[in-house]
């Protein structure tokens, strides 16, 4: 992404008024949906990193902002996610 890009990006999220470890949480998150000053749904795409970075974020920024409704998604390949899923029968049964 281009530097003018980022910069204009981290003014927003900076915005968003919420303490540092969540502002550095979320600057790693792939796609964030944005409603007045909160964030209503996150995305990470996963196609070169592990799934299991994505959720970890996602479990980040839902610990760090639990009064929040935040819907999180995970973009992954079918072949991830039944890997994913194997490996983590009891974390994905709600899913």
């Amino acid at each position: 992404m281009p530097s003018s890009s980022r910069t204009s990006i981290s003014s927003v999220i900076k915005c968003l008024n919420y303490d540092t470890i969540t502002l550095r949480t979320i600057e790693n998150i792939d796609v964030l949906w944005i409603k007045g000053r909160s964030i209503v749904r996150a995305f990470e795409v996963e196609h070169t990193t592990s799934i299991y970075s994505g959720i970890l974020r996602m479990a980040d920024l839902m610990a760090l902002q639990p009064n929040l409704d935040i819907g999180a998604h995970i973009v992954a390949p079918p072949s991830g996610a039944k890997r994913c899923c194997k490996k983590s029968p009891v974390l994905f049964s709600r899913f």
